[in-house]
């Protein structure tokens, strides 16, 4: 992996940069209505976030960040995905890390997120599993989408000793200001 890295709100590139993402998004998880909801994108939340490579200044990845209902110094991580083409060669990490110095530079102090295939890689970032939150998508939302309804009957089992989760639908917490963390 070479190259420096920028991570950019989506309110701050160029069309063409809103087009291709847009095209990696949709991907992964089709939308017709795509291209309205990232345009929506602002420095209040929900804020979506691009990783660019800054020599070629090509797409690397998108992240989303909502706030979480009644719990203003916590943030909900959505949308994470990086173009294909780069996928296991440690952008993922990168954006990711990225993504918390953000958060941890506007003062939030844990970011939760809802993983199904991608459990153990959030956890070598040092998530745990966590109770279900209800992210807040808009600035009036807080609706709790279908995944949600399926964690709270979901069973989630966690081992202190390996820091393994398992299940197919976890939502996994990090702590990003180790100090006033409480398990």
């Amino acid at each position: 992996m070479v190259g420096d890295f920028s991570l950019l709100p989506l309110h701050a590139v160029d069309n063409a940069v809103v087009d291709k993402t847009v095209k990696l998004l949709n991907s992964k998880w089709p939308l017709s209505t795509r291209q309205e909801w990232l345009l929506k994108s602002s420095l209040d939340l929900p804020l979506s976030l691009l990783l660019i490579n800054a020599p070629t200044n090509e797409l690397v990845g998108h992240a989303r960040i909502c706030g979480v209902v009644n719990q203003p110094t916590d943030i909900y991580i959505e949308s994470v995905i990086i173009s294909e083409s780069l996928r296991g060669m440690g952008y993922g990490r990168v954006l990711m890390n990225e993504i918390h110095e953000y958060c941890k530079e506007l003062g939030y102090l844990r970011a939760f997120l809802n993983a199904k295939d991608a459990a153990p890689f959030y956890s070598k970032l040092g998530y745990l599993a966590g109770n279900p939150v209800q992210p807040l998508r808009g600035k009036a939302s807080g609706t709790i989408s279908a995944t949600f309804e399926k964690l709270f009957t979901s069973i989630v089992l966690y081992s202190r000793r390996t820091r393994c989760i398992f299940d197919s639908n976890v939502v996994l917490l990090r702590t990003l200001h180790i100090r006033r963390c409480h398990f």
